[in-house]
């Protein structure tokens, strides 16, 4: 009877045969592969003697080194396993995540004098500051630009903008500090001079000039309530200023102007207007005197003498209002009356 004889390695790998298990347990590194935007990078296991790479559980076709690149556009999301064979025995590795970093695009935070916007420009007035800032998670490699041109030394998150041009930026995330974003878009500002009011004083009124869209009137600094127009009457001698609004929504104050005295001004009972929308009727006790009316601007309107009864059709007038001057020998009486059309 002939006997068989085994050594102790043949057996071993009989009995790993029939218990179908390999002595080796390939792994894939790294595990749980991170990647930034339009990157690479290259998935490996041990030494064997062959491989076949899976992705998904699929094989992957001339997949057959110890290691296989992967890219963020191609693979990110899918799993990857491996498997290898040694001593003719063939194992396979348990699956790694391969998956990417994902970023919103970048955006812009304006703060500071917001200005106002026209659906193309930013307006802001000379003297405003508008602070933008470039929003998380975008804090490295950050260049602004006005236009095409790198600003000198803007290379933090925020940019103080007190000059017209067209500003925007670009930046990356610390994380992924290759993968730069540009904003995409431009913040076209444009900055305008104010116009600076100057006072003039016309037959006892004080006019802003030039004209402007709104006006406050200040007495030593402090506002006057209800002095709202263009011209203001002033009662007392003192400093008066005046701060206006442009056309473009900026505002400033003019320098003072001092009034030092004023010509007595007459009780209005010794001037007596009436107005019924139609007919302007001035009476007063002078039997040869000179009547002028005069705009808000100062120009004299029309003039009338020699009567201590006037009646003047309204309908040549527009609607606003009127200073009537009667000059009575040597004596002044002054009244406003506001025409409304």
């Amino acid at each position: 009877m002939k006997r068989k004889i085994y050594t102790l390695s043949s057996l071993l790998l009989i009995f790993i045969s029939a218990s179908g298990q390999c002595p080796f347990d390939p792994l894939v590194t790294p595990n749980n592969m991170m990647l930034c935007p339009n990157t690479s990078d290259t998935l490996w296991t041990q030494v064997y003697d062959s491989y076949q790479w899976y992705e998904n559980g699929n094989p992957i076709p001339g997949a057959t080194n110890q290691y296989y690149v992967v890219s963020y556009i191609m693979d990110a999301g899918d799993y990857f396993s491996v498997e290898a064979t040694d001593s003719n025995c063939t194992e396979m590795s348990p699956q790694v995540l391969v998956d990417g970093w994902a970023f919103l695009p970048p955006f812009v935070i304006q703060e500071g004098d917001q200005g106002w916007f026209d659906g193309l420009y930013l307006h802001l007035c000379q003297g405003d500051t508008l602070i933008l800032i470039l929003g998380q998670p975008y804090e490295v490699n950050i260049q602004w630009y006005m236009g095409f041109n790198p600003i000198p030394f803007a290379t933090n998150d925020t940019l103080l903008v007190t000059a017209s041009g067209s500003y925007s930026v670009e930046g990356a995330p610390s994380i992924c500090p290759n993968f730069i974003m540009q904003l995409g878009i431009s913040i076209d500002v444009i900055v305008h001079q104010p116009v600076v009011p100057f006072i003039t004083l016309v037959n006892d009124t004080l006019h802003a000039n030039p004209n402007a869209t709104s006006y406050q009137w200040f007495f030593y600094l402090n506002p006057i309530p209800g002095a709202t127009n263009q011209w203001y009457y002033p009662t007392q001698p003192g400093s008066y200023t005046v701060s206006v609004a442009d056309t473009n929504q900026c505002t400033s104050m003019s320098s003072p102007f001092v009034v030092t005295g004023l010509e007595p001004i007459r009780a209005p009972h010794e001037l007596n207007i009436i107005y019924d929308g139609d007919i302007i009727s001035v009476e007063n006790a002078c039997v040869n005197s000179e009547l002028k009316i005069y705009d808000v601007t100062g120009r004299l309107k029309e003039k009338f003498s020699g009567k201590n009864r006037y009646r003047i059709p309204a309908e040549a007038y527009e609607g606003g209002m009127y200073l009537v001057t009667l000059q009575c020998d040597k004596e002044t009486f002054r009244k406003k009356i506001l025409i409304e059309k």
